[in-house]
């Protein structure tokens, strides 16, 4: 009977009526089937036919079911004639229509979502099927049938949910379609209801009667809750201790039904106040002044924060819940708790609709008085742009020790600031300026002066941008040590060059002009600034060297209080020369010299007798602004000297060296004929 019922089932076409007796029929060959004593190879493969059974009945129930209904033109129609015969409408039917046409708008974004999961799924599947084709082209001639059974029936199951996610994704668009059009149709009925719709007394006395009813039932409910509480105190303090329940687990939970009532009448209140605003904007047209005054936008955000934080209670309640359940499974002994933890779910999700309801009202508010807003004279629009500025132009930024700093405060300090920096800098080159003309200072001295004057005048505009912003000079004695830690760390070289810049503009080891020495850098000093020096060598490269350089570091000025340099000629001369003649003429190549000064007079000294020299230091002292000066004089005597030596005779030496040769026999020295040699 089993085999006959499952044959019938997998090949014939069961009409729409059969299909509600084919589930039953299934299960029932499931439970039978563990009757039957088979083997495990046997059972195995009756299951998996069972299998591919049910997906078949899953596939003829989708194709059987009814299409989802079309468009309904006819309704809309109908729709669109009585709406038109109407000359005006409510308030409230015109918030009916936009929540109308909010709730489809999230209905079709929700059918998109659902049609982007099964094309996703439909991918997946498509790759599987694909996948279980390769094995079965692949599968080898002989193998064993079970095996290729296996593989039937996994490519069969792909193929049908294939299917159904196919036929589900037909209904899906079939539905998206419906739905758009719907959405047309809805968005056209508010386009024809917004200039139409009219806000009367009567409908505002209506509505101000309704929610009077409603805050009265809400406030019998308050009080409800609230004796209830109470009750329910005096109940656990009547009870032994050693029973009493936990009153401090419970009593958060107890009194969510007492602020959920609290919270009800409020938000009845407010919606009491909206619709009268409304009416107000309907009616007589308030000024800017009183729709600012209304702070819709920070009601709407205090909604928005409540409904977050209703969301994040409901789901630690739910996650309590689920918790206390696992801890009583089989539901043995009552629990109060869990019945108290879904009653407060239950209440909390009613608030959260609530809430819902109340930013929908506010929002159409909102959009009412933006409305109205924009309608406005261009006067009060102007005045509108010009209070939104006044506010922001004072918009609280911080309080330091009482006192706010604003965005004004700050815009006028960094401005103080920019000046001052700008203004220090023209003058203190006014100053440098005036005090070289004035009173003839040198140029090293004026540019140290018009620095520290640029930094003193600096530091005095920024207290002055301080003090206007009203940041007292005392917050910086706690941020001392942090600045201190930064200084240390992270500009330590920085500083190290600024506060070497200020010991060189004060002690003035070196200045701007003077010809320096470090190392083998030769130059002049150019300019000296806040972090380093710059230099100008005598090859006419600008060289920038940290100040610190010239603290730490070995430097020669040359020209630190004069710019005389005593040269050092050096000249030998071979044995036998009259060395009283050459000390004149060393002294005549001196005297001739227009660079070698009088005074002190030039000095020739007999230093040494050398190897092979007799050797003359002619010491002469020359004026030198560059160190070219003194290369081209040291030069220019050179020459001199080597010109008179030649026309005395005087021989300048130059080296010997006699060489020793140690031998067994005296040498041969033969001459040779060239002649004969030829």
């Amino acid at each position: 009977m089993l085999f006959v019922l499952l044959f019938w089932f997998l090949q014939a076409e069961p009409a729409p009526s059969d299909l509600q007796l084919a589930a039953p029929v299934l299960q029932m060959l499931r439970d039978q089937l563990g009757t039957l004593g088979l083997d495990a190879a046997a059972q195995e493969s009756l299951n998996l036919t069972l299998d591919k059974a049910e997906l078949a009945l899953q596939q003829a129930t989708l194709l059987n079911s009814e299409e989802p209904d079309s468009f309904p033109i006819e309704k809309v129609e109908a729709q669109r004639q009585a709406l038109q015969a109407q000359v005006q409408f409510t308030f409230q039917a015109w918030d009916e229509a936009v929540s109308e046409l909010q709730q489809a708008e999230s209905q079709l974004q929700t059918l998109k979502r659902q049609k982007e999961r099964l094309d996703s799924q439909m991918r997946r599947l498509s790759d599987q099927i694909n996948e279980w084709v390769r094995q079965k082209n692949e599968q080898a001639a002989g193998r064993n049938p079970q095996d290729s059974f296996y593989l039937e029936v996994n490519l069969f199951q792909a193929e049908s949910q294939h299917l159904l996610r196919r036929i589900e994704r037909n209904q899906l668009a079939t539905r998206m379609e419906a739905q758009a059009q719907w959405l047309s149709w809805l968005k056209e009925k508010a386009a024809f209801m917004k200039p139409r719709k009219v806000f009367t007394a009567a409908e505002r006395d209506q509505i101000m009667t309704r929610l009077n009813q409603q805050i009265d039932q809400a406030k019998k409910h308050l009080q409800e809750a609230r004796d209830s509480l109470d009750r329910w105190g005096v109940s656990q303090l009547k009870k032994p201790a050693e029973t009493r329940a936990d009153i401090e687990t419970e009593r958060p939970l107890r009194q969510t039904a007492v602020n959920q009532a609290a919270a009800e009448v409020q938000r009845l209140n407010d919606r009491m106040q909206i619709w009268q605003n409304r009416y107000v904007l309907a009616q007589e047209g308030p000024s800017p002044e009183t729709i600012r005054n209304w702070a819709i936008g920070e009601k709407q955000d205090e909604l928005t924060r409540e409904a977050q934080a209703l969301r994040d209670r409901i789901h630690t309640l739910r996650q309590q819940l689920a918790d206390r359940r696992s801890q009583n499974l089989d539901g043995s002994q009552p629990d109060s708790l869990l019945t108290l933890l879904e009653r407060n779910i239950g209440l909390l999700e009613d608030e959260l609709s609530q809430i819902d309801r109340h930013q929908f009202l506010a929002a159409q508010w909102a959009d009412e008085a933006q409305e109205q807003l924009a309608h406005m004279p261009f006067r009060d629009q102007f005045q509108r742009v010009k209070d939104a500025l006044t506010n922001i132009w004072h918009f609280e930024i911080a309080t330091v020790e009482d006192k706010t700093i604003t965005i004004k405060t700050l815009v006028l300090g960094l401005v103080i600031l920019i000046l001052g920096i700008w203004s220090s800098k023209r003058l203190s080159q006014l100053l440098g300026k005036y005090l070289l003309k004035r009173f003839a200072l040198n140029q090293s001295a004026t540019a140290a002066i018009q620095t520290i004057a640029f930094y003193i005048m600096v530091l005095t505009f920024t207290l002055l941008a301080l003090q206007l912003v009203n940041i007292p000079l005392t917050i910086f004695t706690v941020l001392g040590g942090a600045i201190a830690i930064g200084v240390g760390f992270g500009s330590q070289n920085i500083m190290n060059n600024f506060i070497s810049g200020l010991i060189l503009l004060a002690e003035r080891p070196i200045r701007i002009g003077d010809l320096i020495q470090i190392g083998d850098l030769f130059g002049h000093v150019m300019a000296i600034g806040a972090r380093s020096t710059r230099i100008r060598s005598s090859n006419g490269i600008d060289i920038i060297v940290p100040n610190s350089t010239f603290l730490e570091q070995n430097v020669v000025n040359w020209t630190l209080s004069d710019n005389r340099y005593r040269a050092k000629i050096s000249v030998g001369v071979a044995y036998g020369s009259d060395t009283k003649k050459l000390a004149s003429l060393l002294r005549q190549a001196a005297d001739e010299h227009p660079k070698i000064q009088k005074e002190p007079a030039p000095i020739v000294l007999f230093t040494d007798f050398g190897d092979n020299a007799l050797v003359f230091d002619l010491h002469c002292w020359i004026i030198m602004q560059r160190m070219m000066d003194r290369w081209t004089a040291e030069s220019d005597l050179r020459f001199r000297i080597d010109e008179l030596c030649r026309e005395n005779d005087i021989v300048i030496a130059f080296p010997q060296r006699d060489v020793h040769l140690d031998t067994l026999k005296p040498l041969e020295i033969k001459l040779v004929n060239e002649q004969l040699k030829d």
